[in-house]
């Protein structure tokens, strides 16, 4: 065949084949089957598929997280809600394991059941819910939530500690806002329960009545807790001679010549006392300012008297000392003293003056002086809750009555109104303090104006004279705690708790004995008063606390047979020590 042709012999070939297929299809075999054709293999069916889907126990459980072994599930339960792969597609037939990834199990329910593992056979949709336990969010609770207010005069360094509880659930992990807020005070967090603040005294300058106290605040914190804000004060207190009432000394002109000076004879002895406790002090003179004053001689001290003498010779009228309309006392000259070891100074004199520090002496132009209080100051403490001042009546004047207080304005701080007296030493006011209206931590500044009508030469005359009175504790002599209230948290039915500690304090110069403290159920705040079967006698360490001592009372309950309750109670600390004010400490009791 020609090559012309071959294509055309391809495509006869092609036909007689595809005729020859076609013909032997129409004749069946035995069996059914086409003739020269295999048997065709059986369809495999299409797999099936079942869900399992996972759900959280509901509002009020806990969290965690459960997975499956095989993958598909990562299902996040917060508070009893599921999110993330909670539902997935398994085989049907095909066994799922599921596990807790995180969080504590308190069992499983719907196609499964108990507290362990899971399996589940997916031979048809599942459901399964994981229920979590629910865990409480902590809360802080400290030993006590007022201020604490650390007055010391003798010791130089101080250590409180607050305990501090979880009064919920889960793990308290407390920390302080600011560890170290400022240079007086170190804060730490003790043993994993105890705040503790270190104050160092060495630097603090006494603080006066006008001056505020060394204060901090920071801030108790704990993951999942609301902070608790903690507030402390400290007032370094003044110490002997400083706490001597201040006392103003006036020469007077004893001619109409302003460069003639007193008498010879004109010359003042001030006894150096404590005015807290009425004791001597061994002092020495600091300073005298202003330094160039011209009249007045170098003060001297002579068996415990200060005493002040006028200049005869070179005496120059006191420039710039005399009264005026807008001084009517005139400028002082300021005898700052010192305690005789040189253990106590009162503030520099660019400090203002605090009056129970200094000296004042004055010269006026008045010859003819009818009435002025020495001392010009008291200072009432517990120690000595009532004082008084004598009232000097100077020559040639002669009072016509015994003085009377024209006014006061000491309001509740004082015990009834000052009493003005004139036994045979002399014309004389007293004072007592109500120190039930004077809070822990501050003082008050009062003053007592005096009025009195005199017969000089020149006929009837009315002098006045103001005494300033500062009342305030803690003080000498006083049973100061180391803080103002008391919180203690126990459970229910539970056997007595941990005792708390209260630290007690002499900032006094002498001894104090403490009395045996009791607790006692009182309604207060709005809480019933807390059985008597609740309340445990307190314990009471060192019965004795001397100069910059401590004493330890140790506060407990017993709520074995109680339920779960909040009541109050009163701790009371006294002393037998004549003049020291008892100390009356609220307590909440809670049992949960």
């Amino acid at each position: 065949m020609s090559k012309v042709h071959a294509p055309i012999a391809r495509a006869l070939r092609t036909l007689i084949v595809s005729l020859g297929v076609a013909s032997c299809g129409s004749s069946a075999g035995g069996d059914g089957t086409p003739t020269g054709t295999s048997p065709s293999p059986t369809p495999t069916p299409p797999a099936t598929f079942s869900t399992l889907t996972i759900v959280g126990g509901g509002a009020g459980s806990g969290s965690g997280q459960v997975t499956s072994n095989t993958g598909g599930v990562s299902c996040t339960i917060t508070n009893g809600a599921a999110a993330g792969a909670c539902s997935a597609s398994f085989s049907s037939g095909s066994v799922v394991q599921l596990q807790v990834a995180s969080g504590t199990l308190t069992g499983w329910a719907g196609d499964c059941t108990g507290t362990t593992v899971c399996q589940v056979t997916m031979n048809a949709n599942r459901q399964v819910t994981a229920t979590f336990l629910a865990v409480a969010t902590p809360i802080i609770v400290l030993k006590t939530t007022k201020p604490v207010v650390v007055a010391d005069r003798i010791q130089q360094t101080i250590i409180v500690d607050y305990s501090i509880q979880n009064g919920g659930g889960g793990t308290l992990t407390p920390a302080i806002s600011n560890a170290n807020p400022d240079y007086w005070i170190q804060l730490a967090i003790v043993g994993g329960n105890t705040l503790r603040a270190t104050i160092n005294a060495v630097g603090l300058r006494s603080y006066s009545e006008e001056e505020t106290q060394y204060v901090v605040s920071v801030a108790v914190t704990a993951p999942g807790a609301s902070s608790v804000p903690v507030t402390l004060k400290f007032a370094k207190t003044i110490d002997s001679p400083v706490g001597m009432a201040a006392t103003v000394v006036r020469f007077h002109q004893n001619s109409g010549h302003l460069s003639d000076p007193p008498p010879p004879t004109a010359f003042a002895q001030i006894s150096l006392l404590d005015s807290r406790t009425n004791t001597p002090i061994a002092a020495k003179v600091d300073a005298v300012d202003p330094s160039d004053q011209n009249w007045l001689e170098t003060p001297t001290i002579n068996s415990g008297q200060l005493e002040l003498r006028v200049k005869q010779a070179d005496f120059h009228s006191p420039a710039g000392n005399l009264p005026s309309p807008g001084n009517p006392f005139g400028s002082p000259i300021r005898i700052k003293l010192t305690a005789a070891n040189g253990g106590s100074t009162c503030p520099a004199f660019s400090v203002p003056p605090d009056p129970t520090c200094q000296i004042f002496v004055y010269y006026t132009a008045d010859p003819f002086p009818r009435l002025f209080l020495r001392p010009w100051g008291l200072q009432l403490t517990p120690a000595a809750a009532t004082q008084s001042a004598a009232i000097e009546v100077q020559n040639p004047s002669t009072p016509t009555a015994t003085p009377t207080v024209l006014k006061h304005t000491c309001g509740n701080a004082l015990n009834g109104p000052p009493i003005i007296s004139n036994p045979q030493s002399g014309t004389k006011v007293t004072v007592s303090g109500n120190f039930a209206a004077i809070s822990e931590d501050s003082t008050v500044r009062c003053q007592v104006v005096i009025v009195g009508d005199y017969l000089t030469d020149t006929g009837l005359a009315t002098d006045t004279a103001t005494l300033t009175v500062t009342l305030g504790k803690p003080s000498a002599d006083v049973i100061t705690p180391s803080q103002r209230d008391l919180n203690i948290l126990a459970t229910a039915g539970a056997g007595a708790p941990q005792a708390d500690t209260i630290t007690l304090y002499n900032l006094g110069p002498n001894a104090i004995s403490v009395a045996a403290p009791n607790l006692a159920g009182t309604s207060a705040g709005g809480f019933a008063a807390c059985p008597a079967s609740l309340l445990v006698t307190p314990t009471l360490v060192g019965t004795t606390i001397g100069k910059g001592n401590i004493a330890l009372v140790a506060v407990r309950v017993n709520p074995v047979g109680q339920v779960a309750q909040a009541c109050a109670a009163t701790l009371r600390l006294t002393s037998a020590t004549p003049g020291v004010v008892a100390q009356d400490i609220p307590v909440l009791i809670r049992l949960k």
